[in-house]
């Protein structure tokens, strides 16, 4: 078979537009000024906006209540029914800007404002030798490694749990707790055991790896 013709393309996003609706709780007077419009009013009580002939996208049909007036990319206005609008449309809330930081999108930044606290908290509070600020750096690099791999459903999770557990031994060490090379070895074997055993029970298989692909 000969190869297809053409590239592939991926979709652009699509941008945002804001978009009214014509409620009978919304102003109507602020969303008219908005865009334009010109508001009429019935005998019956009644309402409808039709949008400026030079900036409407709509055919010149007025829009009633329910309906939705838009800002498209362009700048111009025009609007839809509410079914419409829905079909089309979803509301955003949350730009980029507002994005939270958290373990699984930002881990450098995280540990660098750790590494960060724990050198002004040596510096003015408590004081620290250097290999205790290292073990404590290592201990926050090894839980947001356990969160990120929590947050991800990842099949790393029981190393993530035993790195945990291995640097609050070391964090421990550095701080003067007193232990044998032996105790910790026991620890470390119980606590293997005790994440096999839960892991087991929270983390899928992949399917290609059931089927031995």
């Amino acid at each position: 078979m000969s190869a297809e013709p053409g590239q592939l393309y991926a979709i652009k996003p699509k941008p945002l537009v804001r978009a009214a609706q014509l409620t009978e709780d919304a102003d109507w007077e602020a969303i008219a000024a908005w865009c334009g419009g010109r508001i009429r009013t019935f005998p019956t009580g009644g309402r409808e906006l039709t949008l400026p002939n030079d900036n409407d996208d709509s055919g010149g049909w007025p829009a009633g209540q329910g309906d939705w007036i838009i800002r498209g990319i362009t700048g111009r206005f025009f609007w839809r029914d509410a079914e419409a609008f829905g079909a089309y449309y979803a509301p955003h809330t949350q730009s980029p800007e507002e994005t939270p930081m958290t373990p699984r999108r930002e881990p450098a930044l995280i540990l660098g404002l750790i590494a960060a606290i724990v050198q002004m908290v040596s510096a003015f509070v408590l004081p620290l030798t250097a290999d205790q600020q290292g073990v404590i750096n290592a201990v926050a690099i090894a839980i947001t490694g356990l969160v990120t791999a929590v947050l991800v459903h990842s099949d790393q999770l029981a190393p993530a749990i035993l790195g945990v557990i291995q640097a609050a031994l070391a964090l421990g060490l550095a701080f003067g707790l007193h232990m044998t090379a032996g105790n910790q070895a026991v620890i470390m074997a119980f606590a293997a055991a005790i994440v096999a055993a839960f892991v087991r029970t929270q983390v899928t298989a992949h399917p290609a790896a059931v089927r031995g692909v």
